[in-house]
């Protein structure tokens, strides 16, 4: 059984009707996120920049989910729907797996960490990241 499988089978994904509209406020609020990111990061708060450039990347995520007819209940499952239905079905660069688990682990370590321990690199690696996914994911609903 996939990894995707499992997080169907759990109910950590959840098929629903396809919401364009959904899709649509998604995309939106992903790229309301970024900007946030960007305020953040030229104030020189980079645990601000990596959880609102994280949340722009989960909302990307999420208006892929919500135009095949999918909700959520895990941010591990996205990544792995992200992976089963785009990356290995060649719609969307393999690259972006590896960085996304990345950046929820950064996220994951500023909002649950007990020690400071991001930088402004990491930063810039996440608001990067979230640029270039954005975009690909607005391309795929286009």
């Amino acid at each position: 059984m996939s990894k995707l499988d499992e997080c169907i089978e759990k109910r950590l994904l959840r098929r629903e009707k396809p919401d364009k509209e959904k899709a649509i406020r998604a995309i939106e609020i992903a790229r309301e996120r970024l900007i946030d990111a960007e305020i953040s990061e030229d104030a020189g708060i980079p645990s601000a920049t990596i959880l609102l450039a994280y949340a722009a990347i989960f909302h990307a995520s999420r208006a892929l989910l919500f135009r095949d007819g999918y909700s959520e209940k895990s941010h591990y499952c996205v990544v792995e729907y992200i992976n089963e239905k785009y990356v290995k079905t060649g719609k969307l660069d393999a690259k972006f797996i590896p960085l996304i688990r990345h950046a929820r682990q950064e996220r994951h370590e500023v909002f649950y960490g007990l020690e400071k321990t991001e930088t402004k690199e990491d930063a810039e690696e996440v608001i990067d990241l979230a640029r270039e996914f954005i975009k690909k994911i607005g391309e795929l609903l286009s």
